[in-house]
């Protein structure tokens, strides 16, 4: 074993010191046994060693560490890989579990000299597709399997050869390197999907109800050819909304109509939540744009000295500052709307005043809607949008709210972690099963996280179950335990010692 290992195991490590940052964040500097401090940001070539065995810091640079250079170089292998279908996947794990299968391997891995050999096989499968057939399909955004899966081959071959690995575990290599897609490109987005879902839904009803089902309570006919079409999509956007003025209605008799319409509403529903579900998850969402710009103009910029209760209290400004000033803008573009076509209504009980206009809105946007207003006909044009809008709003705002909780006790833990000093009890907080008096950066990060609540013990624990798995009775994971399972290397010290033993 070397010496290396000998101080890991053994706790062995070098006498280190603090230094006060210049900025937020700790670093650690390094001292020779002999008490002299070093200058330079990197170790002596003479303790590398010693700094590989007990994690101490290379460089006090940020970005630089070795735990930083870990975490980046895991987040540029998942945004690097491969993108595939799911039937290359499983075109790909099936060929490997036959290999594995037919040579009686661990049904898990396959060789290096196998995946050549598979590798050429499908690269050849590939080359009798012709080649402008791939292109085409390539710039529709379509994957043809045999082109798709040589490059996930392609990919492997590289892996093992980049590692000096013998040995593919293809079912790793499957969830690490790939990343797998819908097979047709307009369902590749959540949100492209909820727009489909939410054009099919709206394309729909008026067939249901004006044709299919033929309810004259929905498709009211005023003489225009777009009166059934305008009221059916009005009525749509009522029931996804679940605002419900109740002016329009499923008729309950006979009753196959009342089943038709319990039906409709629990589509409706499962449209809503699908809808609403991929615009809150999406970046450019339309109430969620502009918040950091309205925080800023409203409050101003955060201070890093600012105390911990003026950076809750601000987290809670900001979060009813975005709710109102969202609330009041959709509510004046509900009142100038109203308040045009209610000029233009022949109706006297449509004239709404300036009031009632803001009465309307705020019963709309509330999605309360108490149906005891008389809306202008010509009103559902603006209403089929206005409503989802102000579902989405109601939605949007719950969420912001149910999320408070959470990111004020994140702010206060960030606050009181970010202003931590070394002392005695910091010490003993975060060092591992050593005590020896030294934090390296492992520990030190490990803590953070669970500090922070990033993580907690119920995750630490199945982790370090796969840990003891892998690492056996050594206490460490090397290069040497694949091959120590390699029965391509079993076979080939059999040989060895068959000739030896001819030659004696």
């Amino acid at each position: 074993m070397s010496d290396t290992a000998d101080a890991h195991r053994g706790g062995i490590h070098q006498d280190t010191i603090r230094e006060e940052p210049t900025t937020s964040y700790s670093y650690s500097v390094t001292h020779s046994p002999s008490g002299q401090s070093s200058s330079s940001s990197r170790p002596p070539s003479h303790m590398k060693n010693e700094v590989s065995g007990d994690h101490r810091l290379s460089s006090i640079h940020r970005g630089e560490s070795e735990v930083e250079q870990m975490a980046e170089r895991i987040e540029t292998l998942r945004a690097n890989r491969v993108v595939i279908t799911f039937p290359v996947r499983v075109r790909f794990l099936t060929e490997c579990r036959q290999i594995a299968v037919e040579q009686g391997y661990d049904s898990t891995k396959i060789s290096r000299t196998d995946l050549e050999v598979l590798r050429s096989r499908i690269a050849e499968e590939a080359s009798r597709t012709p080649e402008v057939w791939t292109r085409a399909l390539g710039v529709l955004g379509f994957y043809n399997v045999a082109p798709a899966l040589s490059v996930v081959l392609d990919r492997a071959m590289e892996t093992l050869l980049l590692h000096d690995d013998d040995w593919l575990h293809y079912q790793d290599f499957s969830f690490y390197y790939t990343r797998v897609v819908a097979r047709w490109p307009w369902l590749r987005s959540e949100m492209r999907v909820a727009c489909l879902i939410i054009f099919a839904y709206y394309f729909f009803t008026p067939i249901l109800f004006c044709h299919i089902v033929q309810e004259d309570t929905i498709c009211v006919d005023l003489g225009r050819s777009y009166d059934g079409w305008l009221s059916s999509l009005y009525f749509a956007s009522t029931t996804l909304s679940t605002v419900g003025y109740g002016d329009l209605k499923v008729e309950q008799s006979p009753r196959w109509r009342s089943f038709i319409g319990s039906l409709y509403m629990i589509v409706s529903i499962v449209v809503a939540v699908v809808a609403f579900s991929a615009a809150a998850g999406n970046a450019f969402s339309p109430l969620n744009t502009y918040d950091a710009w309205i925080a800023n103009f409203f409050i101003g910029d955060p201070h890093p000295n600012d105390f911990l209760y003026t950076r809750v209290a601000r987290v809670k400004l900001v979060k009813i500052t975005e709710i109102v000033v969202q609330f009041v803008l959709l509510n004046l573009i509900g009142v100038f709307v109203t308040r045009y076509y209610a000029r233009h209504s022949e109706v006297e009980e449509q004239q709404w005043t300036w009031m009632t206009s803001l009465y309307w809105a705020i019963q709309t946007t509330t999605t309360i809607g108490y149906g005891d207003l008389d809306m202008p006909f010509q009103l559902r044009w603006f209403q089929i949008f206005y409503l989802t809008l102000s579902t989405y709003f109601v939605g949007n705002c719950l969420g912001k709210l149910g999320a408070l909780r959470a990111e004020l006790a994140e702010v206060r833990r960030r606050y009181v972690w970010e202003r931590r000093k070394v002392t005695r009890r910091f010490i003993d907080e975060l060092q591992a099963y050593e005590h020896d008096d030294n934090v390296d950066q492992f520990e030190f990060l490990v803590a953070s996280l669970l500090m922070l609540n990033k993580i907690s013990s119920a995750d630490v624990t199945p982790i370090m179950d796969k840990f003891r798995e892998l690492a056996g009775g050594k206490g460490f994971i090397n290069a040497l335990d694949d091959a120590e399972e390699d029965p391509i290397a079993d076979e080939a010290e059999a040989v060895d010692a068959d000739i030896q033993g001819q030659q004696s």
